[in-house]
């Protein structure tokens, strides 16, 4: 408590005693009341939510996710009633709505479950009048999710923005970042290894598990570490998103008349 204190007669943020809880784990009960009667703190439980992001000591549940979606679906019942064209109804999911999930992808694997049911709720929306009244779509979101320059609205992909935002927190753990998190997970994890050499295990963290994922799809992609060490030097969030994103087939090689290129995309079941 001295340290909260120094923090409060420097900072003039004093502890509310009231509002605070603490977390234990690994200790006996003896130990737990005499840190409760030192700090005044009240034992809070898992899961519990901070920053709006559920925190839990096990693997999060679907149902955890819940406000994410519920918060979307808010947007979206503020709208329905409005007359609104399809282009306004995908402005306003590029430009609202679909920087309500940003926070919660750059922290969390988003279960499939949850990104399903996400794109549902924007499905509904966009091609549907009501939040919860499916229609049926006039384009597959696929392509949907094209860049306009390919024939698409430009929607993010939830799939390779989840792993784009998350390979963030990979480019801090490569870059050896001066915070709390890359220094417990260099203890824990990697400990004497690099970050190209740790494979996790089953008791490992979701979330180190789904880090590991993300860099061995990155690896696969550079050939090599050192292919990649050299672009982590410089990663953004839009280069990585495009990267992550399905490969673009490459149209200016088919020159030929308009019927080879309708076989073309017949053939490859293109919309």
């Amino acid at each position: 408590m001295d340290c909260l204190s120094q923090f409060g007669d420097i900072s003039g943020l004093r502890i509310n005693a009231n509002k605070s809880n603490v977390f234990m784990a690994g200790i006996n009960s003896i130990d737990m009341a005499e840190i409760k009667t030192i700090t005044g703190f009240r034992m809070g439980k898992f899961p519990f939510r901070y920053l709006g992001i559920p925190m839990a000591a096990t693997k999060l549940t679907i149902e955890q996710f819940m406000p994410l979606t519920a918060k979307i679906s808010e947007y979206i019942s503020a709208w329905v009633g409005a007359t609104l064209s399809y282009a306004g109804r995908s402005e306003l999911i590029r430009s609202v709505i679909q920087g309500v999930e940003c926070f919660w992808l750059s922290i969390l694997p988003i279960p499939v479950e949850v990104k399903d049911k996400i794109v549902t709720l924007y499905k509904n929306f966009l091609w549907g009048e009501k939040a919860a009244s499916p229609k049926k779509p006039l384009v597959a979101w696929k392509d949907v999710c094209k860049p306009k320059s390919e024939g698409g609205l430009g929607f993010i992909d939830l799939n390779a923005w989840n792993m784009a935002l998350m390979s963030k927190s990979l480019w801090n753990l490569q870059a050896k970042k001066d915070s709390l998190w890359v220094k417990w997970v260099s203890h824990i994890y990697l400990k004497a290894q690099t970050l190209w050499e740790y494979n996790p295990t089953r008791q490992d963290s979701q979330m180190i598990r789904q880090l590991a994922q993300i860099r061995d799809k990155i690896m696969a992609e550079e050939g090599s570490c050192l292919a990649k060490l050299a672009i982590t030097q410089t990663l953004s969030r839009t280069s990585s998103y495009a990267g992550f994103q399905r490969p673009s087939r490459d149209f200016s090689k088919y020159t030929g008349s308009m019927m080879k290129l309708l076989c073309f995309l017949f053939a490859h079941g293109l919309e």
